[in-house]
Order: C-alpha cells, then sequence, then structure tokens
C-alpha cells in the first residue's frame, strides 16, 4: 500500500515537473533574439537587476527620433547661431550614421577605427577620402579621445544625427566659400587658425608644419551642431514633441513586462537608474508598462528602487546626494531616511557609494542593462566592478544581414584559407630561388650550371603562378567582403568590425559588456538562475595546434 502511495506520489510530481517545465520559455532559435557572453555570468549570484530607461528599456523608432533631433538642432543653429535658412534644405541620411565613430574636430572629418587605433575608414563631409590621403594624415596622429578637444566620440544613438548633419553642413560651407560667397558663422579668422595649429600640433607625435590652410572653422561647427542638440535634449523641446506622441517615437514591446515580472518572480530586486528627469520618466515608463501585467498596477511597483537625473557617469565617480522627488509635483526635498530606500518612493541624483550602502549589495551581486558604453557600461564596470549588459539595438539588423550572406562569408573563410597557404607557398619559393641565385655551388655543387639555370626558370614560372593566384584569390575576396560590407552599411561597413579587427566600439562591446543582446526583453527566453558561459578564448597558435587531426581521450 505504501509503495503504491509513494509511486502515486513520484508520478504526480514528475507530471507536476513536467507540466512546468513546458510552461518555460527556452532561448529562441533567431540568433538576432539571443543573448551573448563575453565572460562567465551566473544569474543565481546576482541579486539586483537595474536598467537605464533611454534605449535600454525604452527602445526608440530610429529613423522619426533620429529625424526629430536632426530637425530640431537646425532649428537651432538657425535661430541661436546664425545658421542660413537654407541649411534646412540638406537632408537626412540615416545610412551615415552608425555607432563607434570619432570626429577629428580640426579637419572636419568623421573617422570609423579598429580596436587597435588605426584609422579604417575617413569621409570629410560626405566624401570618403582615398586610402593614400587617409594614411598620409593619419599615420602619425594618435586618436586620444581623452585628452584632447581635438576628437569627439560618437557612441551613443543620441549621437546619431549629429554625425550627418555635421557631415552635411562640411560639405554645405565648403561649397559656398568655393563659390566665393560668405562662409559665416564659420568663416575662420586668424586667431582661430592660430588655435587650430595650436591643436593640431599638440595632439600629433610629430607637429606638423604644413598643415594646410582652412576656410572653415570645424572645430566650431562641431561644437555649434553638439551644442544645439543637447540643448534640444535639455530643454524640453525634444522631449515635449515624444510626450505627445509616444507611439511614433518608441517601441512597445509587448515581452518587456514579462521580463520584468520573471525576474521579480525569481526573487531578484529590480531598479531603474536613468538621467532623464521625472516627468520624462513617468510619461515612458507609463506608456511601456502601465496595465501590462495585472498584478503591477503601476510601473514603480516592477521595480524596488527608483532613480532619476541619475547624472551618469557622475553618479558612478562624484559623490552627489540622493534627493526625494515628489511624483504629483516633480519637486525635490532632502531624502528623510539616510539608512535605506524606501519602496514607492522616487530618488534623484545620487552616487553609487550611497547606493550600494543602502540596499546592502555591491560588486558582482549587481547586474545593470544600459545602452551606453561610457555612461553606464564601462564606469559601472571599471570603477566599482558591478556586472554589465549592454543593449545594442543594431544588433538584430546586423545579424539577420549576415545570415543572408552566409554562404558569401563561408566562401570568404575558404579564401582566407587559400591565401595563407599561398602565402607560405610563395615564401619557400621565394627562399629556394634566392639559395640557387646568389650560392648555386654552395647548395649544388654536383648540379651542371646549365641545370640549375633551368631551375630557376622553372621557379620563377611556379612562383610568377602562385602570385598570379594570390592575387586572384584576394580580388575575389575583396569582391565578396564589398559586397557585404554594403550590405551592412554603404558607407562604414559592420558596426562591430573594420576590417579584419574588431571596431573601436566592437572592442569596447568585447572589453567592457559581460553579456550583450539587442533589447531587453531577450532575457525574457533564458531562466533568471542561466549561467552564461563564455566560449574559451583562443589565441592564434592555439587554433593552429588544434587544426590537426581531432584526437579523443
Amino acid at each position: 500500500m505504501t509503495v503504491a502511495v509513494n509511486l502515486n506520489r513520484q508520478a504526480a510530481a514528475e507530471a507536476l515537473l513536467h507540466s512546468l517545465d513546458a510552461t518555460e520559455l527556452s532561448a529562441p532559435l533567431e540568433p538576432a533574439r539571443q543573448v551573448f557572453t563575453n565572460r562567465n555570468l551566473p544569474l543565481d549570484q546576482v541579486s539586483l537587476v537595474g536598467f537605464d530607461m533611454d534605449y535600454t528599456l525604452a527602445i526608440y523608432k530610429r529613423l522619426p527620433m533620429e529625424e526629430l533631433q536632426y530637425d530640431l538642432t537646425m532649428g537651432k543653429l538657425i535661430a541661436k547661431r546664425g545658421y542660413p535658412q537654407v541649411i534646412t534644405r540638406l537632408p537626412y541620411d540615416p545610412a551615415f550614421v552608425i555607432r563607434g565613430l570619432v570626429v577629428d574636430k580640426a579637419r572636419g572629418n568623421i573617422l570609423k577605427m579598429d580596436s587597435h587605433g588605426v584609422v579604417g575608414r575617413v569621409f570629410h563631409g560626405r566624401t570618403s577620402l582615398a586610402p593614400e590621403v587617409r594614411r598620409e594624415v593619419y599615420r602619425n596622429t594618435p586618436v586620444r579621445l581623452s585628452s584632447t578637444r581635438r576628437f569627439a566620440s560618437l557612441d551613443t544613438l543620441f549621437s546619431m544625427p549629429e554625425t550627418c548633419l555635421y557631415s552635411n553642413l562640411v560639405d554645405f560651407f565648403e561649397g559656398r566659400v568655393s563659390r566665393g560667397e560668405s562662409g559665416d558663422p564659420l568663416q575662420i579668422t586668424a586667431p582661430s587658425m592660430e588655435h587650430l595649429r595650436e591643436v593640431l600640433a599638440g595632439t600629433e607625435v610629430h607637429p606638423r608644419v604644413d598643415e594646410p590652410e582652412t576656410p572653415i572653422n570645424y572645430f566650431k561647427l562641431f561644437d555649434d551642431v553638439r551644442d544645439c542638440i543637447d540643448e534640444a535634449h535639455r530643454d524640453d523641446s525634444l522631449k515635449s514633441i515624444i510626450k505627445k506622441d509616444l507611439g511614433t517615437y518608441i517601441f512597445k514591446d509587448p515581452e518587456l513586462a514579462l521580463t520584468l515580472h520573471k525576474m521579480r518572480s525569481s526573487g531578484k530586486k529590480l531598479f531603474l537608474l536613468t538621467n532623464s528627469h521625472w516627468d520624462y520618466t513617468q510619461h515612458v515608463m507609463t506608456f511601456l508598462l502601465e496595465g501590462q501585467i495585472q498584478e503591477y498596477p503601476s510601473w514603480r511597483h516592477f521595480f524596488d528602487v527608483v532613480v532619476v537625473g541619475a547624472s551618469k557617469p557622475r553618479f558612478f565617480t562624484e559623490n552627489n546626494p540622493f534627493l526625494e522627488v515628489d511624483p504629483l509635483t516633480g519637486e525635490t526635498r532632502p531624502v528623510v531616511r539616510q539608512d535605506r530606500f524606501e519602496r514607492g518612493h522616487v530618488y534623484q541624483g545620487g552616487n553609487i557609494r550611497d547606493f550600494e550602502k543602502r540596499l546592502g549589495l555591491n560588486g558582482d551581486q549587481i547586474l545593470y542593462v544600459g545602452d551606453h558604453i561610457y555612461g553606464d557600461i564601462l564606469r559601472s564596470k571599471k570603477n566599482n566592478m558591478w556586472r554589465t549588459a549592454m543593449v545594442v539595438q543594431e544588433l538584430e539588423e546586423e545579424i539577420n544581414v549576415l545570415e543572408t550572406h552566409r554562404a558569401r562569408l563561408w566562401a570568404l573563410t575558404d579564401l582566407d584559407k587559400k591565401r595563407f597557404e599561398l602565402d607560405a607557398a610563395i615564401s619557400q619559393r621565394k627562399t629556394l630561388l634566392s639559395r640557387l641565385e646568389h650560392e648555386p655551388v654552395m647548395n649544388k655543387p654536383d648540379a651542371p650550371p646549365e641545370v640549375i639555370e633551368s631551375a630557376i626558370r622553372l621557379l620563377r614560372k611556379k612562383l610568377d603562378q602562385d602570385k598570379r593566384e594570390l592575387r586572384m584569390v584576394a580580388a575575389q575576396a575583396e569582391r565578396i567582403e564589398a559586397e557585404v560590407e554594403t550590405a551592412l552599411n554603404p558607407y562604414w561597413g559592420m558596426v562591430f568590425k573594420e576590417a579584419h579587427e574588431l571596431s573601436r566600439f566592437g572592442e569596447q562591446v568585447e572589453e567592457y559588456a559581460c553579456i550583450y543582446t539587442s533589447r531587453v526583453s531577450n532575457l525574457l527566453y533564458y531562466s533568471p538562475m542561466h549561467f552564461f558561459r563564455a566560449m574559451r578564448t583562443q589565441m592564434h597558435h592555439e587554433r593552429v595546434a588544434l587544426a590537426g587531426e581531432r584526437k579523443t581521450l
């Protein structure tokens, strides 16, 4: 009797587990929705998960958002900086913008660099610089983003419109000056030219004395564009338009609320940490989460702590105090309780030390999800050892394009292998030819001179054949690379790569993000206890050692 009861209980338990397991979502098959791992991240050791809002929880629709920023910035340039009304005719080109580019403000150039700091592609205005010109300009010019005002990074999706606008304006004003028209407000003056020379001399390893005279103050042009786009974000002119029509500018992800609920149900605490202030945060988060799940009467119930106006990256590096926000009026007041956060309250500002102290958690117990390398990921990872997840919206499109061109990419791999083989064969034949030409008697003292001469002619013929084949293989590889790169972006190619190396942006994602994915809701398809395990990193000599016949233990 007891045995039968135990068997029935075991069967019922197995049936329960089977039914529960069937409700668990597994990782989706589509690569574009997966989560990718740079370093091991065991989620069962994470107690607190935090989120940025803009471009993280709130995924903006890129074209309408970028066009809005572009138009508002042009309006401010005209109204406040004296730019001519005619610049409104300059069209926005969404293809001419990717993340990770750098502006050379002294020359009016846009650069794409690889992970070693080597400048790859360069556009002056909307004109691509030839490789020989690019090498001449940047061979001895270190691009130091942190120690000089000459270079500016374009690392966030918010910075995309200024890239296109700056390049359009470079072309516009240079065209005016070349036709003998006024370059105001950017006509360069003697003092500004002297300042330009000082900048160039101070940032180059070997200062050049032959820098070309330029009629346009590219420095002022970029600073004007950036100041105006920043002002559009600060003065509510941008956000007031978005708030009136959130559905036009923000993608409402139907899986976002389920993702947050799944994390909370596993026992994790959640927090929101955004630079946006309370009024805008309230509008956006209500749009995204309100009424999505019955158990959460307000979006604030998803989060244990809400911090707005955080001023990242200063949140991670300075010691600003927390203030409390009145949700009805938006006014701030000093925080009453200094020892902990009170659930349901809204906070502003603050710093990471007080944040961790109030929650009693720190380091790798905290996972922060954001989209901004410098503001969200680098500082939280480098200075404070939080675990990091980066939302890279471009991933979905890039992966889909790569999948479409899978056959070409496999062909490219085969061509690279062929190039290695031909390089080795050519090197070997060159060495043998040198021996026969310079030391024929020492190498083959018993061979008649006419035989050695015949061998030399034969070897030269084979060497020429190998070189011709290498040129054909290289041309074929370049053609395939160009086709794939053009499909990804006709100007800049792949976001994460530059030529055969990681791009500057790709290297930053690899270096500072523990995991990365295209949207927060992709985490819905993984257990909150999932172990994100990174693939074993291999250096070139390891790959060579493992390339032979596979052996079993």
